[in-house]
């Protein structure tokens, strides 16, 4: 099976991926990462091959691409980010490469991290299976909090020429994986 994985070009976002990528790699299955240009190098030296795809982050500070970002951690930084730079930006840049990408190295099953979502757009447009991995515990992200992503995806879904999907279950359609434990989720999710 080919198995494409999808990133934010973070660490935080791609080390989580990793261990399932290993065990899909030493099961026999053909294993690559899409993400952004420049952590290509980072996804090699954890040992995978990884593709070109998306908006170059590397030596620009959010502000220059998206002017409503605030500085540092925190919900409100979470709350703007998610929507309007991981899907509003990131997602829309990725979409066109993803797709080209899918159409020549042809993965069986897309495997994003929860912050990508060019890949559950993809996915979908292509008709292939994906799973998401809960790398990040960003609150919008929650299955329950869902809804504040209504008018981003509801964006991005049209730019893609894909139906409405009201209840934002795109997201959360396939596979959903969680290495937490309950207590980090408690009515979160």
């Amino acid at each position: 099976m080919r198995m494409l994985f999808t990133s934010q070009p973070l660490p935080g976002h791609f080390q989580p991926l990793v261990p399932l990528a290993r065990a899909a790699a030493d099961a026999g299955h053909d294993v690559a990462f899409a993400c952004s240009r420049s952590f290509v190098p980072s996804v090699e030296r954890a040992g995978f091959i990884a593709f070109a795809a998306g908006f170059e982050l590397a030596g620009r500070r959010p502000e220059e691409f998206a002017p409503g970002v605030r500085n540092g951690p925190g919900e409100d930084f979470t709350h703007y980010a998610v929507p309007h730079l991981f899907i509003g930006l990131l997602a829309r840049v990725m979409l066109p490469d993803l797709l080209a990408l899918c159409r020549t190295w042809r993965p069986d099953v897309l495997v994003r991290e929860n912050a990508e979502f060019a890949a559950c757009v993809a996915g979908e447009m292509l008709e292939l299976p994906y799973a998401t991995v809960r790398a990040t515990g960003s609150s919008p992200t929650f299955y329950s909090n869902r809804h504040r992503l209504a008018a981003s995806l509801g964006a991005l879904r049209e730019y893609a020429a894909l139906p409405p999907d009201p209840d934002v279950q795109m997201p959360f359609r396939h596979l959903y994986l969680m290495a937490e434990p309950p207590s980090a989720v408690s009515g979160n999710s």
